[in-house]
């Protein structure tokens, strides 16, 4: 976060930790396409990124 602020990027943080549909995770995703976010990490356990990318 410290290199965005210096670089002026913008930044949008999405929290996912209580998300027990997976079908959420496709409404976050198209949100941020519309908002032409094209850039994201996905920090999360391993066990929900497969149901996550599935999206």
């Amino acid at each position: 976060m410290e290199s965005a602020v210096a670089n002026n990027w913008q930044v949008t943080a999405r929290s996912v930790g209580n998300i027990v549909d997976p079908t959420e995770y496709r409404r976050i995703i198209e949100e941020m396409d519309r908002r032409q976010e094209k850039r994201f990490l996905i920090d999360c356990e391993v066990d929900r990124i497969n149901s996550i990318l599935e999206q």
